[in-house]
């Protein structure tokens, strides 16, 4: 089952945001509290301070310049409003007689100690104490303050903020669904574009709605369809190149097979099967070439890019050609220095071969054939001359082209210039034809700077 993207997406930022917000939610809550019972407890010193102050004045007066005896008078302390704090207070005299008490506290000292703050459980009551004395007067005031009120307020506090954060937490939940929908609602259209496509229909996808993020792998499918349709064109070619040249020597094959069945003499018979073989033959030479030119127009040739000794592997090939030229007479010469370049070795060995077995077979009898491989200061340069009838300079712009031959009485394909043009196309070089010195043609092909691996001139 394939994961939905939406689906990963809500609940990878869901349990973010409530992780987030929990934790935020118990900051929030302990500093809360923290900060609640801090301004109850200055309160609290707040209300001890004034009843002090009052009490000092009144009291001390009625005592001591009335001759009167403090008696303890009780306060209606009537809830008005829901919020209000259970408060409770006592003030004592000479920390033994109770002068002043509110209705809702005992009557017990609510503390022990004469000045701060204290703990302290009554009547199974847990209070928040103040006290506040007046060693003049003698006076000590308690101000008091259930937990239980305390714990009220900040569980009130916490409660609405929790509601508040799973309340703000459903509707990030809910514009969080509604914004991944909206953002990934290129991508159906994406889908859909491609769902209704052709099969054959290679043409690049339209990236200019899609999110950035998805731009390289809409990159990478353009970059595949490219690909993809280079290789059906090339495969293309091959099929309508291989039917273009494989006609002929069928046909030619069914001919001779005929005329050998219908031969009356064995030597009818025995020139028909020779005429047989070297229609095969041919027909071997030119699939080899079709499989050449297809190996070579395969777009991922140039990763094969390795530094190759361009006179080394010249001076090789020229070896296994010298039997052949000296069958016609014809003298090769190589001058080269030590240049190593970036190349496919493969094509460039296809490259020379093709090179030399033309201007051998083309070259005159006792012909003259000079190759050269020089450094020059625009790159390395591989040049052959020969002495053979040459190619008219008329014609010099389409012998390159595919099955273009000049004269079609003699054998071959007419594709060794195609494959030619293309090793020098795969190695980014430029090739040109002139008249040789030597009165055939003359033949250059100018390597890059950039393809130079090592240049040692001996």
């Amino acid at each position: 089952m394939h994961p939905s993207l939406r689906n990963r997406l809500l609940i990878i930022l869901f349990i973010s945001s409530l992780v987030t917000w929990l934790i935020a939610a118990a900051i929030i809550y302990l500093d809360s509290r923290h900060e609640i019972e801090e301004l109850l407890d200055a309160e609290l010193a707040q209300i001890a301070k004034v009843l002090l102050t009052l009490s000092n004045h009144e009291l001390h007066e009625e005592i001591f310049f009335r001759g009167h005896t403090a008696t303890p008078l009780e306060t209606t302390d009537a809830l008005i409003h829901r919020y209000e704090k259970q408060l409770a207070y006592q003030v004592w005299l000479d920390h033994d007689q109770l002068a002043l008490v509110s209705s809702n506290s005992p009557l017990v000292a609510l503390a022990t100690q004469g000045n701060g703050y204290s703990v302290t459980q009554l009547n199974n009551q847990r209070w928040r104490v103040f006290s506040l004395s007046d060693e003049m007067t003698g006076l000590t005031v308690h101000v008091g303050e259930l937990y239980g009120g305390r714990e009220a307020l900040v569980s009130h506090i916490a409660t609405r903020a929790l509601v508040l954060i799973l309340l703000a937490l459903g509707i990030a939940g809910g514009l969080t669904w509604f914004g991944i929908g909206r953002a990934l609602r290129p991508l159906n259209k994406l889908a859909d574009q491609v769902v209704t496509r052709h099969p054959f229909d290679l043409a690049p996808i339209h990236n200019t709605l899609v999110p950035k993020e998805t731009k390289p792998l809409i990159d990478a499918i353009n970059n595949l369809l490219q690909r993809l349709d280079s290789a059906f064109y090339h495969e293309r070619c091959f099929t309508a190149n291989a039917a273009h040249e494989l006609r002929t020597p069928l046909a030619g094959i069914a001919a001779h097979n005929d005329i050998a069945l219908l031969a009356e003499s064995s030597s009818q018979k025995k020139d028909a099967l020779l005429q047989i073989k070297q229609g095969i033959n041919l027909m071997g030479s030119r699939v080899q070439q079709l499989l050449t030119l297809a190996r070579l127009d395969q777009d991922d040739l140039k990763k094969d890019m390795t530094p190759v000794s361009l006179g080394s592997l010249t001076e090789a090939i020229v070896a296994e050609h010298c039997s052949n030229a000296s069958t016609s007479g014809t003298t090769i010469t190589l001058q080269q220095e030590n240049i190593r370049i970036q190349g496919i070795e493969h094509a460039l060995s296809l490259m020379i071969h093709n090179l030399l077995d033309n201007a051998i077979r083309y070259s005159a009898p006792n012909g003259r054939i000079e190759i050269n491989i020089t450094s020059q200061s625009n790159g390395p340069t591989f040049s052959i001359m020969d002495n053979g009838p040459g190619i008219p300079a008329q014609d010099r712009t389409q012998v390159f082209q595919r099955f273009y031959r000049l004269d079609h009485n003699t054998t071959g394909s007419g594709l060794g210039l195609s494959i030619v043009q293309r090793c020098v196309d795969l190695h980014q070089a430029k090739i040109s034809l002139s008249t040789s010195p030597l009165g055939g043609l003359a033949l250059e092909i100018r390597f890059p700077n950039a393809a130079t691996a090592n240049n040692v001139a001996h």
